[in-house]
């Protein structure tokens, strides 16, 4: 992704909302919020470049009915 590329040429640390927070220096922080099925590709592009994000999900759809099944189910 060209946009990752750019923070990486300019010497950016993905970080966690803590380091973004104390770290100094050039730190960018990613995150991802409301459940999208496109995270599960992010995800892994973002590890296959060792790169950190936090994905923060929303857990009300789910809550109370943790079965694999029902959390597919509301994925699809």
């Amino acid at each position: 992704m060209e946009i990752l590329d750019y923070f990486e040429n300019k010497h950016f640390i993905f970080c966690d909302p803590t380091e973004y927070v104390t770290k100094k220096g050039n730190c960018i922080f990613i995150s991802f919020d409301d459940n999208h099925i496109e995270w599960l590709s992010v995800a892994e592009l973002l590890a296959n470049r060792r790169i950190r994000a936090t994905f923060y999900i929303n857990s009300g759809p789910i809550r109370d009915i943790s079965s694999s099944f029902n959390i597919k189910e509301y994925f699809r």
